[in-house]
């Protein structure tokens, strides 16, 4: 965002229209005890209010739109597409929050909630044609069980070149060891796109930093 002088105040100039949307696991194993005595879910809650705040105060905010959404075997929209001036950055993240129980997890559920909200984002009148782009930051804390399904959507929505997604594996340092993560490694590698973060994150401070660096990595078209 440049920014130009005008009767001696600085002020930001909007170049492009941005916007993040966070896929949150709230799936049951997400319960599991990691830093700070707290659960996963727990964790993803505190560090993305951090986050939020910080990102607030940033010199591009008024590009950005964010949306939260959570996912188990199914998907719910928890923050609807927010400017980012506008999110309320004091409420509850924790993706288990009201989560039904429902043991499995599925991505792709959330990449098609997430879908809905980019339609809608792209086919918005953009009368001073802004260039458009956003970037879809998936956590999870194990294998999704419709491999499949989320491989396909996840391949559409990387064939439109002005969406990024990036992929993070929540776990702890014990469960990192375990011979599944290879294989949840592997698949979250297989549906981010090319230009898209992929991380292993064991605390707090470093989920934070995927948070960040996800919605840096977003194209800068126009």
């Amino acid at each position: 965002m440049a920014k130009e002088l005008f009767d001696g105040e600085i002020i930001a100039v909007k170049r492009r229209e941005q916007l993040g949307i966070f896929l949150l696991d709230g799936s049951g194993s997400m319960d599991e005890i990691g830093e700070n005595n707290c659960s996963l879910a727990e964790n993803v809650n505190r560090t993305f209010k951090d986050f939020i705040c910080f990102f607030k105060d940033s010199s591009i905010k008024e590009e950005f739109q964010i949306a939260v959404i959570n996912f188990d075997y199914e998907a719910t929209v928890k923050v609807p597409r927010t400017p980012l001036v506008d999110f309320d950055d004091f409420g509850n993240f924790n993706p288990r929050d009201q989560a039904k129980d429902n043991p499995g997890t599925d991505i792709g559920e959330g990449l098609r909630k997430a879908k809905e909200i980019i339609n809608d984002y792209f086919n918005e009148p953009n009368p001073d044609q802004y260039p458009r782009t956003v970037t879809i930051a998936t956590l999870s804390d194990g294998m999704c069980q419709r491999p499949e399904s989320t491989i396909e959507i996840a391949k559409e929505l990387n064939a439109d070149p002005r969406i990024t997604i990036s992929c993070c594996l929540f776990t702890t340092p014990k469960r990192e060891k375990e011979s599944l993560n290879k294989d949840v490694k592997n698949f979250l590698q297989d549906i981010k796109s090319q230009e898209g973060i992929y991380t292993v994150v064991k605390d707090n401070a470093v989920l934070r930093k995927f948070f960040n660096a996800s919605m840096s990595s977003i194209k800068k078209q126009g």
